[in-house]
């Protein structure tokens, strides 16, 4: 795993502090130049970081197996034109600290998700989730709030 996080390193990537990074097997990153990681930070097995619009992940954050976080996506609203021709829209994700992402979540643009938050395995998160939020479904919502 060692090699996993020098590679990144040679490539772009900001690690902020001193803690750990985990990047498992088979974990995807597109643009790691634009990624930046905080300490005690796990990627599990099989998952997309589409990094093009910027991701920063603050410290202590758990990222479940086949996690997608995408920050960009197609253009479409020119019916004349094919879409894959239309262009991409970039806009960052944050994510904040002591953030646990369950499995097969995904994150979309332009997300914020704030401290000690909890997402919900095979949950969309398209809009911004509080500090201290625990969110599910699709689209995630709020389920409640952690206490203490």
């Amino acid at each position: 795993m060692a090699w996993r996080y020098v590679l990144l390193k040679r490539l772009g990537m900001t690690h902020l502090a001193e803690g750990y990074v985990i990047v498992q097997s088979n974990v995807v990153i597109f643009t790691p130049e634009k990624l930046t990681i905080g300490e005690r930070v796990t990627i599990n097995e099989n998952s997309y970081l589409e990094c093009k619009g910027g991701v920063i992940i603050g410290n202590d954050v758990m990222v479940g197996h086949n996690v997608s976080i995408l920050s960009n996506t197609h253009n479409f609203n020119e019916i004349g034109v094919p879409m894959n021709l239309q262009g991409e829209t970039s806009k960052s994700v944050i994510i904040g600290n002591n953030v646990w992402i369950g499995a097969k979540a995904t994150i979309l643009l332009g997300t914020t998700i704030g401290d000690n938050a909890v997402i919900g395995a095979n949950s969309l998160v398209n809009k911004d989730v509080p500090e201290g939020a625990i969110v599910g479904g699709v689209p995630a919502k709020v389920i409640r709030m952690r206490e203490g």
